[in-house]
């Protein structure tokens, strides 16, 4: 689902032809999407996504080694392939790709997940670097 989520140019959290009912907008004005997220003041849906499961992975990372979320995000399963109908990324990737595009490594990522301001900080940077892209 996550590829979806990232490849979809229908990015938005609400219909842009309700949103623009709501805001008082005429199909005659032809205001983009774009525009119209703006004018409302919404985000992305997969900006918004992106920031909750990194501080959901912050908040797993500053839990004690012996709880159970915290040895499941540092478990590297066996070698093999995953059963069919299983997405082909785990959880574990997807943040390995946030935290590259982050420019943070897998060894520190701790440290700094630990300072909690810092990690909030630097998921607000991210989410707002990407919202421009």
């Amino acid at each position: 689902m996550e590829g979806n989520i990232r490849n979809s140019t229908y990015d938005e959290c609400f219909p842009p032809k309700i949103l623009a009912h709501h805001i008082v907008i005429s199909w005659r004005d032809h205001v983009t999407n774009d525009k119209l997220m703006k004018t409302a003041g919404m985000q992305k849906l997969s900006n918004i996504v992106k920031a909750r499961r990194l501080t959901l992975a912050g908040h797993m990372l500053r839990l004690p080694p012996d709880r159970l979320a915290s040895v499941a995000m540092q478990w590297v399963p066996d070698g093999g392939k995953r059963r069919r109908g299983r997405p082909s990324k785990t959880c574990r990737q997807t943040f390995q790709e946030d935290l590259q595009e982050m420019r943070v490594s897998w060894s520190g990522v701790h440290k700094v997940a630990s300072d909690q301001s810092r990690w909030k900080s630097l998921i607000t940077q991210y989410s707002s670097r990407s919202e421009k892209m």
